[in-house]
């Protein structure tokens, strides 16, 4: 049994190697792992990341190799307004679009750098860009609006 969500625009599903884990998705590549222990729920926040086409994790020395799904074009069911939010603390690196650009499921939009590295915001489903919310070099907070997408 596996995991089945989306991270950044693309369906992932995370093949079980350590049952006692579950993985919660959160937008902007984050996974909330959760594991039910004698002493609580022990709960640690972690990224994805891509290589080589497919997306990992690294969880308590087990590497979770993500298969990227198949898709089918202008499906927005899994796609939110929350994919297009600051998922934590970090820096607006690089605007990659203007106002009124169209844009594809997937097209990066804003690069963001946190904790050393450089996290790309992607285009939950195809629109116009109607709005962006930040600038260059902006600190950012959780929750914080980046960019505003018409469908």
């Amino acid at each position: 049994m596996s995991d089945l969500f989306k991270v950044s625009g693309k369906r992932v599903s995370f093949p079980e190697k350590d049952a006692a884990w579950t993985f919660h998705p959160r937008p902007g590549g984050w996974v909330i792992a959760e594991k039910n222990t004698p002493e609580g729920t022990e709960r640690k926040k972690i990224a994805i990341f891509e290589a080589k086409g497919s997306l990992g994790l690294s969880l308590n020395g087990f590497l979770y190799q993500g298969k990227i799904e198949p898709q089918s074009k202008g499906s927005v069911s899994a796609a939110s307004e929350a994919d297009l939010s600051a998922q934590f603390p970090g820096k607006v690196r690089k605007l990659l679009v203007q106002v009124g650009d169209s844009v594809e499921e997937g097209t990066p939009l804003v690069l963001i750098e946190a904790m050393k590295m450089e996290f790309s915001v992607k285009a939950p489903y195809a629109g116009k860009v109607k709005s962006i919310l930040v600038k260059e070099n902006q600190q950012l907070t959780p929750g914080e609006k980046l960019v505003e997408l018409s469908k």
